[in-house]
């Protein structure tokens, strides 16, 4: 068994340097198509965090009627909490509401001295929702309540959110599954070539009795170590390229989520060093049994 497998090992170093040009092509196809990989492992992962933040930011609004005091609006503030898909829910008083209007009027503030001394904002209950899906639901058990006048919340946008954040995620995971086929399929065909040049010497090989085991092992690490090259170099070309681009992003773009290169460097490497050995070591075993089986 070691013996066969320093064998292959041997001649798997040896095929690499005879066939420069053809590793090397193959070798820049896992990179480039593993580079995009990892391109679109760290977009996917990005829209995922991005999608989160926006769903986490939706709120619902609820407006008490004049008449209800504030011990029973912190009891309906407790007991919307316990509906399934309430993140949070803080009171709002009338007063707060009057503060926060004149800080959102600025100088033009002066303008409700108009309204005689007297506060026409209602109190309110601003309701955060874990996930808007639940909007609905919720806004049904909030009317049933006793003291509640009226439940506002932008219903058509809530549907675009979902429509979008559904999208954006969906399209990330189809187009890195796409991305990941079709990279496989071009290591399958980089490694065929180096195959296809040593095709009479695998003929004499099996002529003189060669088990096909013996004959797929070079073949095999050959594939292995390709690939594993290639997504090493992907890997280091992800790795700075994305800390690049977090760090130059958050001076010119302060405010969009991105997330952190320690959160999400560790797990691509593993699945770009993973996809490349699977790529190159299974790509040629399918390109070598095209020959064992003619």
């Amino acid at each position: 068994m070691m013996k066969c497998l320093a064998h292959s090992v041997r001649e798997a170093f040896i095929s690499i340097r005879r066939n420069a040009v053809m590793s090397l092509v193959a070798m820049s196809t896992a990179t480039f198509c593993l580079v995009l990989f990892g391109a679109m492992l760290i977009l996917s992962a990005n829209l995922n965090a991005l999608a989160s933040e926006v769903e986490e930011q939706v709120e619902m609004t609820i407006y008490l009627e004049d008449e209800v005091e504030e011990a029973h609006a912190l009891t309906l503030a407790e007991q919307l909490v316990t509906v399934a898909g309430v993140r949070d829910v803080t009171y709002v008083s009338k007063e707060e509401a009057l503060e926060r209007l004149c800080e959102r009027l600025g100088d033009q503030g002066a303008v409700l001295g108009a309204v005689g001394g007297t506060n026409p904002l209602p109190a309110s209950l601003e309701v955060g929702l874990a996930w808007p899906e639940a909007a609905d639901e919720i806004a049904e058990v909030a009317r049933a309540m006793g003291g509640v006048d009226e439940v506002i919340y932008a219903q058509s946008l809530f549907e675009q959110l979902l429509a979008v954040t559904g999208f954006l995620r969906l399209t990330g995971y189809v187009l890195v599954s796409a991305l990941l086929v079709a990279a496989a399929c071009l290591i399958a065909n980089a490694i065929r070539l180096t195959i296809f040049a040593r095709r009479r010497e695998i003929a004499i090989m099996r002529l003189v009795g060669a088990t096909d085991g013996y004959i797929k092992g070079p073949f095999a690490v050959e594939g292995l170590l390709l690939g594993l090259v290639g997504a090493l170099v992907a890997v280091l070309l992800v790795s700075y390229g994305y800390a690049w681009l977090v760090d130059n992003l958050r001076f010119t773009i302060p405010f969009l989520p991105l997330v952190p290169v320690d959160e999400i460097m560790d797990t691509t490497r593993l699945i770009l060093l993973g996809a490349g050995a699977f790529m190159g070591f299974s790509g040629s075993l399918m390109g070598v049994r095209r020959f064992l089986h003619n």
